[in-house]
């Protein structure tokens, strides 16, 4: 593949893909697609939405947690303003879950 010119990939609809970056990581192309590592649903609708990002993903004792989703639900309480999830090491899990948050202003 010649990364030096953008090159295209048509799908059912045949709409190109174009990438115009010369120099795409070639961990992120796999059978000519570009893999972004997006994590995504699709509705009944045949919507697809967005959730995570792969990478972002932790893996805890086997199950599978997406920080996103945890931040969604710290967002809903009223004194939170800032919050943000990561996986840290653990020796029996694999990984833990440890959430960061900043509180509203004068809240403790």
């Amino acid at each position: 593949m010649d990364f030096s010119r953008p090159w295209q990939r048509h799908y059912d609809n045949d709409v190109p893909l174009t990438i115009r970056y010369p120099r795409v990581p070639a961990l992120h192309l796999k059978d000519g697609l570009l893999r972004t590592g997006d994590i995504a649903v699709r509705d009944q609708d045949d919507y697809f939405f967005i959730v995570d990002r792969k990478k972002d993903m932790i893996i805890a004792g086997g199950y599978n947690i997406y920080p996103r989703e945890i931040d969604e639900v710290l967002y809903q309480h009223p004194k939170i303003k800032e919050a943000v999830t990561v996986g840290l090491a653990d020796a029996y899990r694999g990984e833990t879950v440890k959430a960061y948050i900043v509180c509203q202003e004068g809240e403790p």
